[in-house]
């Protein structure tokens, strides 16, 4: 069974579109306490960063660095089949 053309994830700040082969990544206008993405411009410079993030090498295991799809953009991964 091949996965859907298309789907949604969402979580508490943010929602990815998976859209044929791309990822779409969004952060909501959340204000969390430990986080306020309110601003436009806050989510704008965080998706920002976090582009610059995921193009930058991996880190070793111990860095624990967390690789997402960036908030523009991006090829999709494809995902293990279970069941």
């Amino acid at each position: 069974m091949n996965a859907p053309w298309a789907d949604v994830h969402e979580t508490h700040i943010g929602a990815v579109f998976l859209v044929g082969g791309r990822a779409y990544k969004l952060k909501k206008p959340a204000d969390l306490g430990f986080l306020d993405f309110t601003a436009r411009e806050t989510r704008e410079r965080v998706c920002h960063r976090e582009v610059e993030l995921n193009r930058s090498p991996p880190r070793p295991p111990d860095g624990q660095a967390v690789r997402w799809s960036p908030c523009t953009a991006r090829h999709r991964k494809r995902q293990p089949r279970t069941g």
